[in-house]
């Protein structure tokens, strides 16, 4: 078994560097990849431990990484990079962390999904979806019922008339259908237009 992807004294696999190997529940066998996993090996001594950020056994109490996350049971031992434990989406993250250089604000951004501060002030200059969701970063009420104005000023070309569109709401996650539109298409449940359409059909209209 190897002792490292990596070549000369840098330990660790090619996704991390750390001076551990972790034990897979399925097979008992030893990886240098990360392995959610309770039981870990020093690559410096090979003593079989508990997994943890510093080797217990006295003779070597080498520290297996620079960043060690208890929770995730991931160990980083890269001086480059800057990790942080995220406990709302409950997964650690490249950053220096929440406050610092990423933005995690459960009002503005209800889905829970982290953005770079400045990335999500440039952002939603543009777009009020998630990038990563595609929910509502905010509450579009009064964006959607100028949507509604709009629509009810202007009208389809005829060939449309009897046409349905399928359509996904992002924001509610649920189905159903809506009237023909180039570019909006109201979901019939939580009245948004965070929609995204699945299909289209013939259909009456007016049951719509």
């Amino acid at each position: 078994m190897a002792p490292s992807y990596h070549s000369g004294s840098t330990l660790g696999c090619k996704h991390y560097q750390r001076g551990c190997k972790l034990q897979a529940h399925c097979c008992g066998k030893w990886y240098p990849c990360r392995n959610l996993t309770t039981t870990m090996m020093c690559m410096h001594c090979n003593t079989t431990q508990p997994a943890g950020q510093d080797c217990i056994n006295q003779a070597c109490r080498k520290k297996m990484s620079k960043y060690y996350c208890s929770e995730c049971k991931l160990w980083d031992d890269d001086p480059r990079k800057n990790i942080y434990h995220c406990h709302d989406c409950g997964i650690c993250r490249i950053g220096k962390g929440l406050g610092q250089d990423y933005f995690h604000c459960e009002k503005c951004n209800p889905c829970g999904h982290c953005i770079h501060y400045k990335c999500h002030q440039e952002y939603i200059q543009t777009s009020y979806q998630c990038p990563t969701c595609f929910k509502s970063l905010a509450n579009m009420t009064e964006y959607f019922r100028r949507i509604d104005a709009m629509l009810a000023m202007h009208s389809m070309p005829p060939e449309y008339k009897n046409t349905l569109s399928h359509v996904y709401c992002n924001d509610c996650e649920k189905k159903s259908h809506a009237k023909y539109h180039f570019l909006y298409h109201k979901c019939s449940h939580c009245l948004g237009y965070n929609t995204k359409v699945l299909g289209t059909l013939e259909g009456p209209v007016e049951s719509i």
